[in-house]
């Protein structure tokens, strides 16, 4: 799907929602029914939150608090929005303090960098490695990045607004800005590899 599709699409009508019955059916006192939901929401929210947290761990955690977060709040859900949207809601707001929490952690553990030292760059231009893919969105400002997140993952710019909070226009804003910066973050990288490919060659 390209960004303009994406654009074009409108928000769900939350009455058709896939997810309703099985959520009435927990509710009901029906707890197996929630296995069901994790089991068809869990792939989703593990790409969102590890491309919001750029951290393959951190992410395994925080979809699990935002299972329990739903789970614990899923009697007061009153399907004003799908409960995609309503758990994806919760995923990117966990998974921004989750970072915050970190970066708190690293500020009070962990040394600061030798003087000069810089983070390594991806060398390739197809990033196969997961690795490499996550430190390039790193780089990226923390809207910037739930907002292209979500977008890779298929949601429209009205979707992306209801679960981040913000106007269609900042989120189409964000994401042309993630993707300019991505651009000039992997051709910097490729330019370096040819310079070091060129040393290396001497």
């Amino acid at each position: 799907m390209t960004l303009s599709e994406s654009a074009g699409r409108g928000a769900p009508d939350p009455s058709c929602d896939p997810d309703r019955a099985a959520v009435e059916r927990v509710v009901a006192g029906e707890p197996a029914e929630y296995a069901r939901l994790i089991e068809r929401h869990q792939q989703g929210l593990m790409r969102l939150v590890t491309g919001i947290t750029a951290d393959r761990h951190l992410a395994e955690d925080v979809v699990q608090e935002v299972f329990l977060t739903a789970y614990q709040r899923l009697a007061a859900f009153r399907f004003e929005s799908s409960f995609k949207t309503w758990l994806y809601r919760i995923a990117v707001r966990r998974a921004a303090g989750a970072k915050r929490r970190l970066r708190r952690l690293w500020r009070t553990f962990l040394p600061l960098p030798e003087a000069g030292a810089a983070p390594r760059a991806p060398a390739a231009r197809q990033l196969d490695d997961l690795d490499e893919a996550l430190a390039l969105l790193r780089r990226l400002r923390g809207p910037e990045r739930a907002a292209f997140v979500l977008c890779a993952e298929g949601w429209s710019y009205d979707e992306i607004a209801a679960i981040t909070g913000c106007p269609s226009g900042t989120v189409a804003a964000r994401i042309s800005r993630a993707r300019r910066r991505l651009e000039e973050f992997t051709a910097g990288a490729n330019r370096r590899k040819r310079e070091a490919g060129r040393e290396g060659a001497r």
